[in-house]
């Protein structure tokens, strides 16, 4: 797995790479909630079109990447979703917290309102089970883990 990111202004898009998995979600989160950080970035892409296999763990990365993008007062957009993967998306409820769409089909909205207190409850939750969820054994678009 591995992860191509590109920032320009306040926009960032992370290119996710191979298979998701809980070997390697800490990396891919340390590296965009770095870029996130550093290049002060309001709208976030996570670009799936190259994922070939997600556990649980790729839940937990797509919550956690709300969350901070909701701390931030920005959008977080997931996109180019394989079928198999947008159907344990939204099952797994991800198209109520991000939006899934295709760039090509986005109408820029303005960045949500910053977070300035207690985040709301379900993303309390999301947060409390990020960790939690890479421990969840099973896959998507390829063999149970």
């Amino acid at each position: 797995m591995s992860v191509q990111i590109e920032i320009a202004e306040e926009y960032c898009i992370a290119r996710l790479i191979g298979e998701i998995d809980h070997h390697n979600a800490k990396e891919l989160r340390d590296a965009i909630d770095n870029a996130v950080m550093t290049g002060q970035v309001r709208e976030l892409d996570l670009d799936f079109r190259e994922v070939s296999f997600m556990d649980s763990s790729g839940i937990g990365l797509v919550m956690g990447r709300y969350k901070l993008m909701q701390e931030l007062g920005g959008n977080l957009h997931l996109i180019n979703i394989a079928g198999h993967l947008k159907k344990v998306m939204m099952l797994a409820g991800l198209d109520r917290l991000a939006i899934l769409d295709r760039p090509e089909q986005r109408r820029r909205r303005p960045p949500a309102e910053p977070v300035l207190e207690e985040a709301p409850e379900e993303m309390q939750e999301a947060g409390r089970f990020e960790e939690e969820l890479e421990d969840i054994p099973f896959g998507i678009g390829g063999e149970e883990v």
